[in-house]
């Protein structure tokens, strides 16, 4: 009988601390993400910029109405590319995420492209 006690002693204890260590390690391992709008200059929504997180393979391209979403980032300092063929890049440094998801709204400016004519 105190064989029997002892093993379902060991086994709650054995369950608890495995409970415990599995929250922990939930806790510690949370991710936020970055969201926005990405609009031009006379607040007109676009699709299809470019969103990159310098040294990381995050990133996203922003959809018809101009959001985007980069989601499961770690913790962390990044920065943040904003391009597109025809509108001037914008980059955000110092992007701190620590404890909680984050919208940056951009607003791109329209480049004028050199291009050589060929004939």
């Amino acid at each position: 009988m105190k064989n029997l006690f002892i093993n379902i002693s060991s086994s709650k204890f054995l369950a608890t601390a495995a409970l415990i260590i599995i929250l922990q390690s939930y806790g510690l391992s949370q991710n936020y993400s970055i969201s926005g709008t990405i609009t031009d200059t006379l607040n007109n929504p676009l699709q299809y910029i470019n969103v990159a997180i310098s040294g990381t393979t995050f990133g996203d391209a922003s959809d018809e109405n101009g959001k985007y979403e980069i989601t499961n980032l770690p913790n962390g300092n990044y920065t943040i590319k904003y391009s597109a063929i025809g509108y001037k890049a914008v980059t955000k440094a110092d992007i701190i995420i620590n404890s909680n998801s984050m919208i940056i709204n951009i607003v791109l400016r329209e480049e004028i492209l050199n291009q050589k004519r060929l004939l």
